[in-house]
């Protein structure tokens, strides 16, 4: 297989996950907001922004860096594993 098909198959199966994970997630959305109070769904909805925010940061690199690492000791791969 060529560099050029493992790239573009790379893409196409990365997107169908992305769109299954946006999709699965807005259905979950549209089911909460049908079962819960105005009130309730707000809530979840603020905790959903500060779990989206904390996991951008935890994801922010700490596997690259440790990747990049040319001597990485134990702390390292823990701080990475428990963090991630």
């Amino acid at each position: 297989m060529s560099f050029r098909k493992k790239a573009l198959s790379g893409i196409f199966w990365s997107s169908v996950q992305s769109f299954g994970t946006q999709s699965i997630s807005f259905l979950i959305s549209i089911i909460l907001a049908r079962l819960l109070l105005p009130e309730e769904f707000g809530l979840i909805a603020m905790i959903a922004v500060f779990m989206g925010v904390g996991n951008t940061l935890l994801n922010a690199g700490l596997g690259e860096s440790l990747i990049r690492t040319k001597d990485p000791t134990e702390e390292d791969y823990s701080t990475v594993f428990f963090s991630i």
